[in-house]
């Protein structure tokens, strides 16, 4: 494929759906990014503490610890590569250790069970005699108490917005649910193929796990709800239907990101992304810059 690019990941993807330009700018340039906030090394670290727990419940004991020797482990990575790890006055771990917590208490209380977590997956497409890769890692699939399967992806980030969802859909959940279909898992040592299909797509929002400051009101599916300071806001779990039909509808979406990153589709998409998230804008701005001149 042109660019030099025979296969893209779950990130690569999510990074393309959110602005073409800084997918150029990071894996065809080869740009290594500025910055990293703290909280997207934060939010990488909850997941792995989880992952810890899920295999040792006797590491739970430990919490703040463990999660500070995660985070900081992590955020030495990044400055090892020469990357700055930026954090506003108000950044703290343990929001994030409140959510580990709220997490655990709410899948106890709930029952089922968890049966993957954080398992790296690989699958092809082959749309028109073309072959494209993927591969990721898939975040939680879980069987309820009434049998259902749910596949859900973790996120410590802000927002529920329609375009925050279906980005989920679109990429990490998505892209799960194919490997989980059609694709192969890294499940005990070696990859096997399990051929499910899961009963829905969840986003779960573990910062709704964090409690209410001050208290308030505010609209939720057209009631008004009141709320009390030091009161848990959720937790936020938003369901997206899915079923056998939706997996060509995927497949198409991924041939298409994969045919536009080879015609060389790279235009900017200035969001919410831009500034004050993305590591590469500067890089992005001598460019327009430059093509204004």
């Amino acid at each position: 494929m042109r660019n030099g690019v025979n296969s893209l990941s779950q990130e690569e993807i999510t990074l393309y759906l959110t602005c073409p330009r800084a997918f150029y700018l990071a894996h065809i340039r080869g740009v290594t990014r500025e910055f990293i906030p703290a909280q997207a090394i934060a939010g990488s670290a909850v997941k792995e503490v989880i992952r810890l727990i899920n295999m040792n419940e006797e590491t739970k004991k430990a919490l703040p610890y463990l999660f500070a020797t995660i985070y900081e482990r992590m955020r030495w990575g990044y400055e090892l590569q020469g990357i700055r790890v930026i954090a506003d006055g108000a950044f703290s771990l343990s929001p994030y250790v409140t959510m580990i917590e709220g997490y655990l208490r709410k899948r106890e209380k709930d029952g089922g069970r968890t049966i993957l977590f954080r398992v790296p997956f690989r699958f092809e497409i082959a749309p028109f005699s073309s072959r494209y890769s993927f591969f990721g890692v898939l975040d939680e699939l879980r069987e309820e108490k009434d049998g259902r399967m749910i596949l859900f992806s973790l996120t410590t980030a802000r927002g529920k917005g329609g375009y925050q969802l279906e980005l989920f859909r679109s990429s990490s959940l998505g892209m799960s649910a194919y490997a989980l279909r059609y694709g192969e898992l890294f499940i005990s040592g070696r990859w096997c193929s399990l051929s499910l299909v899961p009963d829905a797509l969840g986003v779960y929002f573990l910062r709704d796990h964090l409690p209410y400051s001050r208290g308030g009101r505010k609209q939720v599916e057209g009631r008004l709800i009141r709320y009390r300071a030091g009161e848990e806001r959720g937790p936020g779990i938003h369901l997206l239907p899915w079923d056998e039909g939706d997996f060509a509808g995927l497949s198409r979406e991924l041939a298409r990101i994969f045919a536009a990153v080879k015609r060389g589709e790279f235009f900017r998409s200035p969001n919410l992304f831009c500034g004050r998230f993305c590591g590469y804008s500067r890089y992005c701005r001598e460019d327009f810059l430059f093509k204004e001149a």
